[in-house]
């Protein structure tokens, strides 16, 4: 078992040592998430997975082998302490990062990242489909991605933290997304827009419903 002081010092040890990946990825082993996504995601925003093993041998050195251990001395999970350090001291760092990270991006990510707010999907702990991404898109810009396109939207969207990790065909955004949905919504002044879960084929009639609206609608 572990004291909480020690386990505090290696947190403060990523901070000082500006290793915010460190930081990330402890965060991410934490709650949960799986190495093998984790260190995927990881690979794309600091250009190397291995730093999710890195942080389990950190804390193996410390005997901490799961997120439910508890400390010896206060009795506290080892998941809380982490979140709670990674939300009070990183989150800030991270948001920068992201709200930063919009400039950069090319448009057709700005605009997938605006449809994906305005549609609601764009929220904390949430997940969605890799086809929808792409439903939605064409359904409110009326003009398709290459596969090409696709790819380099994930990957800047990973990047800057918008999309957490990606699971098997569905990408998942980070729990604290919802604290820039403002910034995000600052991209482009429109409506909410309310995107039905359609099947391909049933996609073109509801846009050929609504394209009149949404094409008054000022999105980038």
């Amino acid at each position: 078992m572990v004291k909480e002081s020690t386990l505090v010092n290696l947190l403060d040890s990523y901070l000082s040592g500006s290793r915010l990946d460190c930081a990330e990825a402890i965060y991410m082993w934490a709650r949960g998430i799986p190495g093998e996504y984790a260190s995927s995601a990881l690979r794309v925003r600091y250009g190397s997975g291995v730093v999710y093993n890195e942080v389990v041998r950190d804390l193996r050195k410390i005997k901490v082998s799961k997120p439910t251990d508890r400390t010896e001395d206060t009795k506290f999970r080892i998941d809380r302490i982490i979140l709670d350090f990674f939300e009070e001291k990183c989150l800030p760092l991270i948001l920068d990062k992201m709200v930063d990270g919009f400039k950069s991006v090319m448009a057709k990510t700005k605009k997938l990242m605006i449809a994906l707010a305005r549609s609601g999907l764009l929220r904390g702990g949430n997940s969605v489909d890799w086809n929808t991404l792409w439903i939605l898109y064409r359904a409110v810009f009326n003009e398709e991605l290459t596969d090409f396109e696709k790819n380099l939207a994930i990957r800047e969207l990973l990047k800057i933290n918008v999309i957490e990790y990606i699971v098997e065909g569905r990408v998942h955004f980070p729990p604290y997304i919802d604290a820039i949905r403002q910034e995000i919504s600052n991209l482009a002044n429109m409506p909410k827009i309310e995107v039905p879960d359609l099947k391909e084929e049933e996609e073109k009639s509801w846009w050929k419903a609504n394209r009149e609206t949404l094409l008054k609608q000022h999105f980038i």
